[in-house]
């Protein structure tokens, strides 16, 4: 019997646990469907490769692991096979989201020596902007964050509803 992983804690702490599983998960997707749809298996791997990245700069269960799976979750409910390379991206805003300044992880060079800072990480200093329409809200999941100040309405018609509840598809 396979154990069940029934909340964020028990992917622990780092990205292993969640690597060797996306990784098991793109190779078996690809196996099966790869001849048919190759660009949704190459945007997997990059994916793959971008939460890895993140992972080694942001904590990993408060933040990048959160931005993994709702990013994931899109693409489930855009549809996984007709996704292309640049749809499994993760954009400044999507990521802005997750990625603020408090969940860097401590630096091991001083703050002198440390580098510019990127252009997801200027957009995660960015505050909460209550214009931008929250992307966690419009998947399935839903926004649980108590202080998101982002507007919750169907990033796609800006509706009274989530995105999985839109007429307008």
């Amino acid at each position: 019997m396979n154990p069940k992983v029934t909340s964020f804690k028990e992917w622990g702490h780092d990205s292993s646990l969640w690597s060797h599983c996306f990784a098991t998960y793109a190779a078996a997707w690809t196996s099966i469907f790869g001849q048919s749809f190759p660009t949704a298996g190459i945007g997997m791997w990059l994916f793959h490769r971008r939460i890895c990245d993140l992972a080694r700069s942001y904590k990993w269960q408060d933040t990048v692991l959160l931005l993994a799976l709702d990013k994931h979750q899109l693409l489930l409910d855009k549809g996984v096979s007709t996704a292309s390379v640049e749809d499994w991206n993760i954009d400044a805003s999507l990521e802005g989201q997750y990625l603020r300044l408090d969940t860097l992880l401590p630096s091991k060079a001083s703050p002198a020596a440390s580098p510019l800072p990127t252009r997801g990480q200027r957009a995660a200093a960015q505050p909460n902007k209550g214009h931008a329409i929250c992307q966690k809200y419009n998947n399935t999941t839903g926004c649980d964050w108590g202080n998101c100040r982002r507007r919750h309405v169907c990033s796609k018609c800006e509706g009274d509803h989530a995105l999985p509840n839109c007429k307008k598809k």
